[in-house]
């Protein structure tokens, strides 16, 4: 230990007991101890010791002042050797060379009082048990990180002087989130999503405890046997999805997605109950442990399953998702009766979709009348080159995934969609298509579905036209794929039917922009 650090501390703990310390020198005592461990635990032990000896030295009593002189005094005596002392012939005592040496001198100021006298020893107590807590909080270990905060949306969180931003590693430690979500990665590889308020603590790189809230699970391979823990329950991951809620009653809510989980009742007091659950599956654990199977909450929204960045949403709204959209990708269709002794077009592979039938693409550029021509029939604006043709009975489709959406799918936020199209037909042929929306969730099972269309012949006036068509609503929660089908149905010889301008945008009635990081 530094011989002059530990002496000014000391000097510095004098004036503190001493109830002379000024505010300059309580500051610079506080950065000592706060720079050495050694010093701290020097002045602990002097500041509690010096509180015990003041303590006991209060309860000496204090002696009482006799108020008259009780010894004899013999005033004679005293004057005779006084008189002697004046008389008596001076003696000469040797002196001895004494070697000096060099002695540092030390100048002690003494600087006014800023403590009043009856407050000095609860200073000092006080003193003592904050010098006391700071050594503890200097020799606490460090507790490990277990996992990183990889995202979150519109996040607010209690308790803490800082928000936590993307990237942050998580130690063992309790935490309670406000308000929006929370997507957590554990080391072991679980990926959990908090939905708030919920309050939680990350007890391992492989475990939580959820005292309440609700939280959804993706548990890849390496990280199975994740586990989320209550007070009730003790769900168990085999390489799934599922999600966990606890209510404000107690009960806690399990449901699986998809793979398995394995959920226990924490009751200590009765025998453990378990089931075992799969894709689809639910249980309840109440509040006393009791564990049971429930109906499947599948076209209820439970979990938001998963988040983005609101940044990557502009790329989602307002603009249309669909692809090719006005078929004007990709090569078109011969239309040769003459030579084919068919009036029909060749089929081709519409780019962008799904297309396994004899649909196919033709020109409003074509030289004949039985297909819809420019200046010649009335057709869309802005109507590009090419149209869909259905042909015969056949259906084409696309995928639109819209998971990045999940936060304003499925937290009420009011993402509303709007399909739209111009569809057509020849003359009175009674040959119709229509255009469907289908929104479906993570395992493609369908949610809902919205229409445009047919346009019938009647509709038409029997004329070779096109007629706008649209839908809007709202997306349903638990929305992860669009799915845009054209299903076409034949009434004889050639589908007349045809398609073009089709469009699907979402829009939100949502100010993002405080949501963007």
């Amino acid at each position: 230990m530094d011989a002059k650090r530990i002496f000014r501390v000391s000097e510095l703990l004098l004036y503190l007991t001493d109830e002379a310390i000024t505010a300059e020198q309580m500051q610079e005592l506080e950065s000592l101890l706060l720079s050495d461990r050694t010093l701290l635990e020097y002045a602990v032990d002097y500041l509690i010791e010096s509180n015990i000896i003041r303590r006991e030295c209060r309860k000496i009593p204090a002696q009482e002042s006799s108020a008259e002189m009780t010894t004899d005094f013999d005033t004679d005596l005293w004057k005779m050797l006084a008189q002697f002392e004046i008389e008596a012939p001076a003696i000469e005592i040797p002196q001895e060379k004494v070697q000096k040496e060099p002695v540092e001198m030390l100048k002690f100021e003494r600087t006014p009082r800023v403590v009043h006298k009856s407050s000095i020893y609860a200073v000092i107590a006080s003193v003592a048990a904050a010098l006391l807590i700071a050594l503890m909080v200097v020799l606490k270990p460090v507790r490990p990180t277990v996992a990183m905060l990889t995202d979150s949306i519109d996040a607010e969180w209690a308790y803490s002087k800082s928000e936590l931003v993307h990237g942050d590693l998580l130690r063992q430690e309790e935490l309670t989130l406000v308000k929006g979500f929370a997507e957590i990665t554990f080391d072991d590889g679980a990926v959990v999503l908090v939905e708030a308020p919920a309050k939680f603590e990350l007890e391992s790189s492989s475990m939580l405890f959820l005292s309440s809230g609700k939280l959804f699970s993706v548990v890849p391979p390496e990280a199975v046997g994740f586990t989320v823990r209550t007070a009730q329950a003790e769900i168990v991951d085999f390489g799934t999805e599922f999600g966990v809620a606890v209510e404000e009653s107690g009960q806690v809510n399990t449901y699986v997605f998809s793979g398995k989980v394995r959920v226990s009742s924490s009751d200590q007091k009765k025998d453990k109950e378990t089931l075992w659950l799969t894709q689809g599956q639910a249980a309840a654990t109440d509040h006393d442990g009791n564990l049971s199977r429930q109906n499947s909450m599948h076209n209820k929204r439970i979990f938001v399953q998963g988040i983005e960045t609101a940044e990557s949403w502009r790329s989602y709204l307002d603009v249309n998702l669909i692809q090719n959209p006005g078929f004007e990708q990709g090569t078109i269709g011969d239309y040769t009766p003459e030579v084919t002794g068919k009036k029909e077009v060749g089929d081709v592979a519409i780019q962008g979709w799904q297309d396994e039938t004899a649909a196919t693409v033709y020109t409003y550029h074509g030289s004949t009348d039985d297909f819809p021509r420019l200046g010649h029939d009335p057709i869309p604006d802005n109507c590009g080159q090419n149209f869909f043709v259905g042909m015969t009975d056949n259906e084409i489709y696309q995928d639109i995934s819209v998971g990045q959406l999940g936060y304003l799918i499925d937290d009420g936020n009011g993402l509303s969609f709007k399909l739209s199209g111009w569809l057509g037909g020849y003359d009175s042929h009674k040959d119709s298509l229509l255009v469907t929306a289908s929104f479906r969730d993570k395992q493609g099972q369908e949610i809902s579905r919205t229409s445009i269309g047919p346009v019938s012949a009647a509709e038409r006036k029997n004329q070779t036209m096109f007629i706008y068509k649209q839908a809007d609503g709202a997306v349903p929660t638990g929305t992860d794929t669009i799915r845009i089908i054209l299903k076409t149905t034949r009434s004889y010889g050639m589908a007349d039917s045809f398609a073009d301008n089709l469009k699907l945008v979402l829009t939100i009635n949502k100010d993002i922009s405080s949501l963007l990081r």
